[in-house]
């Protein structure tokens, strides 16, 4: 395979950018479903 062809960039850095946003919800929503399920400390 040639290096990589201008036309793929756009989709590179769409796919890394998606990927970065959906790793940073998946930590949230798991943040967020952990301190829901774990009972607070007394």
């Amino acid at each position: 395979m040639s290096s990589t062809s201008p036309l793929a960039w756009p989709t590179q850095v769409r796919w890394a950018a998606g990927l970065s946003a959906v790793s940073r919800a998946m930590r949230t929503t798991v943040s967020w479903v952990r301190s829901r399920v774990v009972p607070p400390a007394p």
